[in-house]
């Protein structure tokens, strides 16, 4: 059996996780949180962390099946605070179906999704929530319905500073 790698560090989250409303489960809030208050935990495991975060790198670069890609920083942002799917499948404009990436899509496309998805259901899963957040958050910035979701995230992550 193997070890499991960073097993205090992974309780703590867990926990912190439990503990925390959906809006303030982002990366970058909880990573504040545990540095502040359980830092040398983070410190005694880090060796084991980086080995973790070695690989998610080496489990993402393998489904691109060799072909790394690199991100840019918008890219990285994009994913890292919004929990969305790496693809769904979408109905194309002559009908067929077509797997497309969220960070791809256009709003409109994005939006249309959502609607689909939600439209006459009597539970919307987390996944279309956490899409219609992310078009929440860049709403303010839509001159262009057919605008990429990429573009509008450079748009509002330049409007943060």
């Amino acid at each position: 059996m193997a070890k499991t790698l960073a097993p205090k560090t992974r309780t703590l989250i867990a926990k912190l996780i439990a503990t925390l409303p959906d809006t303030r489960r982002d990366p970058d809030t909880i990573f504040e949180m545990l540095e502040a208050s359980h830092g040398a935990t983070l410190a005694a495991e880090q060796r084991e962390l980086n080995r973790l975060a070695l690989a998610e790198l080496l489990n993402r670069v393998c489904k691109t099946r060799g072909r790394a890609t690199e991100l840019d920083d918008n890219q990285i942002d994009f994913w890292r605070r919004n929990r969305l799917k790496r693809a769904v499948t979408i109905v194309r404009e002559d009908g067929k179906k077509a797997r497309k990436s969220p960070y791809d899509m256009s709003f409109a496309e994005l939006e249309a999704y959502v609607e689909e998805h939600t439209a006459a259901r009597p539970a919307i899963s987390k996944e279309v929530l956490d899409m219609k957040v992310t078009l929440d958050a860049v709403r303010p910035y839509v001159v262009n319905a057919h605008a990429p979701m990429a573009e509008l995230w450079r748009e509002k992550r330049a409007a943060e500073g």
